[in-house]
């Protein structure tokens, strides 16, 4: 077990920062991303995982410890180098896979050591851990497993980008908080003339993305991008870590595995959701009328 188990049913959220990959402008965005992708950095967009651990007297123990990421490394390189995606590559349908349980934790130990993740731990009810292990059978037997990108939606069975998966772990199980939400998700405007492949039907360049300077205005033509990011996820963590340092005793807990830093929350009394887990565009239609 990578950390100590403090509550009968756990979950565990790691996160794996990126090594440095830059939003401040489409250019930078690109330049940044290349330069770790075709470098060969182990998760050069970061990365996130998600460990549930439940077990006591006379229940069925639970023990999941998974992702979701690209199945196919170099996937990617030929859209963005010779197909002209350019930001169209944030709208792209990957060919994505779970990871094992063994694979995540071997490299996770490696990474503890050297300290460049964090983590949030959560007490949880047994009805929670219960409900996503269900969720996570029902998007392995949709075989949503295979799509993998950002703008796919884990709760419709779609696919999933790896953080976003993590959030729809928390909200199948009433744990994603507003501040969650507020914090983790990054907002753009994608310049329209900078998008292609078949979210548009154009090409664009790998020089004109480095060329593109700033997001676009809301008065521009542009498409909203709103994705879970690793990243802000990684500085939320630590941020939070920072206000247990202040006078106002903190409603969690900090602690420390390695050279690893971790949030602790007892959540174990929140109310657990019941009904159906995956949703369809007729719900989504129904909640937006």
């Amino acid at each position: 077990m990578l950390i100590s188990k403090m509550y009968d049913h756990e979950l565990r959220i790691f996160i794996l920062p990126s090594p440095g990959v830059n939003w401040a402008s489409p250019a930078s965005l690109a330049l940044s991303t290349a330069f770790y992708k075709l470098g060969g950095w182990p998760r050069a967009i970061g990365h996130v995982t998600i460990n549930i651990e439940s077990s006591g007297v006379g229940l069925e123990p639970i023990s999941i410890h998974t992702g979701i990421c690209q199945a196919e490394r170099n996937e990617g390189r030929a859209e963005i180098l010779r197909k002209g995606y350019g930001l169209g590559i944030l709208f792209h349908d990957f060919k994505g896979m779970l990871e094992s349980k063994d694979d995540l934790e071997q490299e996770i130990a490696g990474r503890m050591k050297r300290g460049n993740l964090s983590f949030i731990k959560i007490g949880i009810s047994r009805g929670a851990a219960e409900r996503m292990a269900e969720f996570l059978k029902q998007f392995r037997d949709k075989r949503a497993c295979d799509h993998y990108g950002s703008a796919h939606r884990p709760l419709y069975a779609e696919g999933a980008g790896c953080a976003t998966f993590a959030a729809a772990f928390l909200e199948i199980a009433g744990l994603l908080e507003q501040e969650y939400v507020d914090s983790w998700i990054r907002h753009r405007r994608l310049p329209l003339t900078h998008i292609g492949g078949p979210k548009t039907g154009t090409k664009v360049s790998f020089l004109k993305m480095l060329t593109c300077m700033k997001w676009a205005e809301e008065k521009e033509p542009h498409e909203k991008l709103a994705l879970y990011d690793p990243d802000l996820m990684h500085e939320w963590v630590m941020k939070t870590i920072q206000t247990a340092q202040t006078k106002e005793a903190p409603k969690f807990r900090v602690e420390k595995v390695g050279n690893t830093y971790g949030v602790v929350f007892d959540r174990q009394e929140m109310h657990c959701p019941n009904g159906e887990i995956l949703r369809s565009e007729q719900d989504r239609l129904r909640t937006t009328r």
